[in-house]
């Protein structure tokens, strides 16, 4: 089988148990990453912890972000400066959780008020 792509639309095969952070920016590869990043959550297995580390434009350590599942229940702890963040948990089609929620054709998208610190995020079995 062979299919041609462009840069834009080449896809982007992801294991289970990962989280990728996606940038908000298209238009230019040097921003502020940690400035409304999206977690994408792939597949989170129970008992899982995954550190994701966002660096600056220098290379120091600007974010960091622990996911964790415990059970029906992911973690996740913010620590650096308040910036807006989200989650995106690909394939994931219902949650319950008290932060602002949207169903997106990927999955559930989480969207923590004030750069919350530490978000909770319920998937019924």
């Amino acid at each position: 089988m062979r299919e041609t792509y462009d840069f834009l639309s080449l896809p982007l095969l992801v294991r289970p148990n990962s989280v990728v952070p996606v940038g908000d920016r298209t238009d230019r590869p040097d921003y502020d990453y940690s400035e409304d990043v999206t977690l994408k959550i792939f597949q989170l297995e129970n008992g899982r912890h995954i550190r994701v580390v966002i660096p600056t434009l220098a290379g120091n350590v600007e974010t960091i972000f622990d996911v964790q599942r415990d059970g029906d229940v992911i973690h996740i702890k913010r620590q650096g400066a308040p910036k807006a963040w989200k989650v995106l948990l690909v394939n994931i089609s219902s949650i319950e959780s008290n932060e602002a929620v949207e169903r997106t054709p990927e999955g559930m998208l989480i969207l923590p008020e004030n750069a919350a610190e530490v978000v909770e995020i319920r998937i019924p079995s």
